[in-house]
């Protein structure tokens, strides 16, 4: 980023606070606001809370000498306007005030574009602990555009107060603020923070922060030693350090160095100086709280925060860096020289730690020192994230231990330790190894904030027992801090409450859990808090463990009872999204799911949609499959919905939810498919194949079910390959079967040859209907004159109709399928085949003597026509051989009586024979009838077998271009004169083998 041509003119105490970030204070940023800022935020402070009218009337009237009472009285805006000029003495006062600070109409503006700067919805999002991290680049780049738009005064006390409040990204910007007001360039890399770092890298000055950081240094006095005067006598111990080390002393120009440091050090006290005249009063209360703790610092020096940078600096390699021995001379010169402040001994173990050495040198002879020293290890070996190594520690020394207590060396480390047990999946000793004076004894927001995270983590993973004992000690850090003893504590109480609340929730105490979240409720917290609230209660109230418990069953049978769940707390819900803040999105949820049940697919789409926009893209807080599902319902709400227009993003939310892993109910499968046959063609097929590769088999059952089958080509031949396997029901089998033939039908309209796939299923699909499964659905289907596929012929369709009819012993209906059938032949002058169905027709005991009549009256004309009896007199025929093929072991009992009546007939016809029986493996009998079929002259097929079977041996015969026959009866005369008829074929056709007249 090009920094501007010339540095921002700012007041004198604005940019001290700019240039020193240490200094910021909240009674030094108030007493940097100008009067109209200070009356400005003094409305909004009146608005913000009723409440706070008290506080301003007290703070007015004592600066005024009047009554609280008459100041009471007074309109709000002359109660604002006092308080330009009245004084604020008390830190807590002063923290409330700038609490509103974003409120201000004027700053309202610039918290805005600052949250649109980063890309957030709400300025408020800018404070939420729950928000995503921001980058430094992204947050550098808005903090300039910041400065063009509105000005270096307007930017800087925002971004200042949002330090104050420890923003994580103000702060990160308070580097930016200082180069600025400086003119320096905006440096791109933050060195000290890297593990390494090039030789090239310039060295950072040393009067920067390194460890601990700002923030933590009102939290590390040590009590026990005294506090030097100023900072120059701190550097001027520094001084004296480095010329008292044999290393140093040899180097004049690392000497100078120091001494250039401490004139810094001496500008630095200057400023420090210059603004603790002003707050006098802030320091008495500093000193007050150092009095529950006798020898207690609040905060490492200069003189330790030199000597840390330098250590990380040489570790690091920073050019112009002191080198290890140097490090190691200054360090145990200073350790000597402030024998007595043990607080010295955790250079030591900072610089073991970070240069990998053993902790040697820990000072056994006194545990105060010892845990100093061990303390600055500890926070060495986080610098490198050597958490393993902590953990080691933490397992081998008591002292390391102790260090979670809240006494003196435990401020430095207590942080680091919880850090290191959580990276290494040591949670549960949180709970036993930090005190309650760890978080209370100096405020720790970080410490807490860092603890309840930990307990969310467990919670989220359904551990609420192993969560619940870390939220009990924060529980008791609430009860002693209290909503007013650090503001800094008050939302990260507000939020371990609740978690607290979540946790009972979970373990089925719903009763504490309600009457905790009442509690929060009757606080009157802002508007995205009660939005939270109430979507919890209603979650209790409906018996619901946690907000991924709110999910839509897999049977339509439980899905009453989740309705009925969800309605329990429609109050709470509906409450929850009065405001259109984030959190809203947990009530949005639930309504949304709450419409599903009821079949509203209007309203269930338009808070699904809300629920999608926020945790559908939050990957940091909500589970993967938490925000899978909400996409599925979105999806499934819009498609259900029928807006033509709105099917491609139904379908693409559909997709979304199932790659991410939800479950798809079942019961949605087919209206969702027919809904997407109205949308783009591609959208079908695509939600269709992640229902069948995500999905249960109940949902592709469904999916059988729906108009899928007809649209996805691949669809028939898995629901074909499924009906194969082993195990499953006969009536599961038969439905996986017409599904597929469904598909088959599909694919040949698209233009695909599926006949042979289809000629299989029809096979399997026959051998059920004969056995009285599902029969009715068979005949149905092959009665339809537009029946197309697979393509039969009609009279084969007619012939596998009648005999399901007989099969089912409803043989006068038989008969009138095969009466068309009759009628047409004759028609057609086919009277040997026409006297064939004739025949069956007799056998199945049905009226036949106008059928008889008909045929006699058409084939009387020709003396020796088709439908004439076989001739007698053979004398001079070739011999021939017919083979018989089809029919069980009932048929073949009478074998012997069919050649018999054919011998009488024809004695040079020899007669062979192929029983299949209705078995479906019919395929195992096609290999015989093809080595048969060589050795005879023509071929008799037994017209009620098997449609499938029938058609490969005349597709066989067609091959070896033998004639055949159809045989309609079944009884051996029936045969018998098939027999002689396909004889008279053979000879009549050419003989076999003659490739000459």
């Amino acid at each position: 980023m090009t920094p501007a041509s010339s540095p921002p003119v700012l007041p004198t105490r604005l940019r001290r606070l700019v240039e020193t970030p240490p200094l910021l204070t909240p009674l030094r940023l108030w007493r940097s606001l100008n009067a109209d800022e200070r009356a400005a935020v003094a409305r909004a402070f009146l608005a913000d809370d009723s409440a706070n009218r008290t506080r301003l009337v007290g703070l007015v009237a004592a600066a005024r000498n009047f009554r609280p009472a008459t100041v009471a009285k007074w309109p709000d805006d002359k109660v604002a306007d006092a308080m330009k000029y009245a004084p604020v003495a008390n830190a807590k006062h002063a923290t409330l005030l700038l609490w509103v600070l974003p409120q201000v109409p004027d700053r309202r503006v610039v918290a805005s574009r600052f949250a649109g700067l980063l890309g957030l919805a709400d300025p408020e999002d800018v404070f939420d602990h729950e928000a995503g991290n921001v980058s430094r680049e992204m947050a550098r780049q808005a903090a300039d555009k910041l400065l063009d738009e509105f000005g270096a005064r307007a930017t800087f006390v925002y971004l200042l107060a949002l330090a104050q409040r420890k923003v994580p990204t103000a702060r990160a910007l308070q580097e930016w603020m200082r180069d600025k007001v400086s003119g320096k360039p905006t440096p791109e890399d933050d060195l000290s923070a890297e593990p390494a770092a090039e030789p090239s890298v310039r060295r950072k000055p040393l009067a920067a922060e390194a460890s601990p950081a700002p923030e933590e240094r009102d939290a590390h006095r040590d009590p026990a030693a005294p506090r030097r005067e100023t900072d120059t006598d701190a550097a001027a111990e520094l001084t004296d350090a480095a010329a008292a080390a044999p290393g140093l002393a040899a180097d004049t120009a690392k000497l100078d160095d120091l001494a250039a440091d401490a004139a810094k050090l001496d500008d630095l006290t200057d400023a420090a100086a210059k603004l603790d005249a002003d707050d006098a009063d802030e320091e008495d209360e500093l000193a007050a709280e150092a009095a529950d703790e006798p020898g207690r610092e609040h905060t490492f020096t200069t003189l330790d925060r030199l000597l840390v940078q330098a250590a990380v600096d040489a570790k690091h390699g920073i050019e112009g860096a002191l080198s290890e021995d140097e490090v190691d001379d200054a360090v145990d010169d200073y350790v000597h020289l402030s024998g007595r402040r043990q607080r010295s001994h955790f250079h030591a173990g900072f610089r073991d730690a970070l240069f990998g050495r053993l902790p040697a040198n820990a000072p056994l002879s006194n545990q105060r020192r010892a845990q100093w020293y061990w303390a600055g290890a500890v926070r060495g070996w986080a610098r490198l994230e050597l958490w393993p190594r902590i953990v080691a520690a933490y397992d081998d020394e008591e002292l390391v231990r102790s260090l979670g207590n809240g006494y003196a060396a435990s401020i430095a480390a207590v942080g680091d330790l919880v850090r290191a047990l959580r990276e290494e999946d040591r949670v549960d000793e949180l709970a036993t190894f930090v005190q309650t004076r760890a978080l209370t004894a100096v405020p720790s927001p970080e410490l807490f904030d860092s603890l309840l995270d930990a307990a969310t983590d467990l919670l989220r993973q359904g551990e609420a027992a192993r969560a619940l004992a870390i939220l009990d000690l924060l529980e008791k850090v609430s009860r002693s801090t209290g909503s007013g003893g650090h503001v800094a504590y008050d939302q990260l109480i507000l939020d371990a409450k609740r978690r607290r609340a979540h946790c009972l929730r979970q373990l089925d105490q719903h009763d504490k859990a309600s009457r905790i979240l009442l509690n929060l409720l009757k606080r009157g917290p802002d508007a995205s808090i009660r939005a939270m609230l109430h979507a919890d209660l209603g979650m209790i109230k409906g018996g619901f463990r946690d907000l991924d418990d709110v999910r839509l069953p897999q049977r339509t049978e439980s899905l009453e009872r989740v309705r009925q769940q969800l309605a329990a707390g429609r109050r709470h819900f509906a409450k929850a999204v009065e405001n259109d803040v984030r959190y809203a999105s947990h009530g949005h949820f639930c309504l949304g799911v709450l419409a599903l049940c009821e079949a509203e697919y209007g309203p269930a789409t338009t808070h699904l949609d809300q629920a999608h926009a926020v945790i559908g893209a939050d990957d940091g807080h909500y589970g993967e499959e938490l925000r899978a599902r909400i996409a599925l319902y979105s999806g499934v709400a819009t498609v259900l919905r029928l807006r033509e227009e709105d099917l491609s993003r139904g379908a693409r939310r559909i997709v979304q939810g199932l790659e991410g892993g939800a479950a798809f109910p079942p019961y949605w499968v087919r209206d969702v498919m027919t809904g997407l046959e109205l949308g783009p063609k591609t959208a079908l097929p695509e939600v269709a194949r992640l229902v069948e590769e995500k999905s249960d088999e109940d949902a592709f059952d469904a999916l059988a079910a729906s108009p899928a089958v007809d649209h996805c080509g691949w669809l028939a031949p898995k629901l074909h390959e499924r009906a194969g396997r082993r195990g499953r029901k006969k009536s599961e089998v038969v439905e996986d079967l017409y599904a597929a033939l469904r598909g088959y039908r599909g694919a040949c309209r698209r233009g695909q040859d599926t006949s042979e796939s289809a000629f299989e299923a029809l096979d399997m699909l026959e051998g059920f209907a004969m056995q009285g499964i599902k029969t009715a659905r068979f005949m149905e289907m092959l009665s339809r004159d537009e029946y197309d596929c697979p393509p039969l012929d009609v009279d084969d369709a007619r012939a596998a109709h009648a005999r399901c009819l007989e099969a089912q012993g409803e043989t006068e209906q038989a008969a009138g399928v095969l009466g068309p059938m009759f009628q047409r032949l004759t028609t057609e002058r086919d009277f040997v085949e026409a006297a064939g169905v004739l025949q069956k027709i007799r056998e199945l005991g049905a009226p036949h003597e106008h059928l008889e009549r008909r045929l006699s009256a058409l084939s009387e004309p020709s003396a020796d026509g088709e439908g004439a009896p076989a001739r007698s007199d053979h004398d001079g025929e070739r011999p021939v051989t017919v083979l018989v093929v089809g029919g069980d072991e009932r048929h073949a009992k009478g074998e012997e009586r069919v050649r018999q009546e054919v011998a009488r007939e024809d004695p040079a016809v020899e007669v062979r024979f192929v029983r299949s029986g209705w078995s479906p493996n019919w395929q195992a009998h096609m290999s015989q009838v093809r080595s048969r079929l060589e050795e005879c002259d023509a071929t008799v097929v037994m017209r009620f077998m098997r449609t499938q079977f029938g058609r490969r041996v005349r597709d066989e015969c067609g091959k070896a271009s033998l004639p055949w026959r159809f045989c309609w009866g079944a009884g051996p005369t029936a045969q018998a004169r098939a027999v002689l008829e396909a004889a008279r074929a053979a000879r009549s056709a050419a003989p076999r083998g003659d490739d000459q007249p």
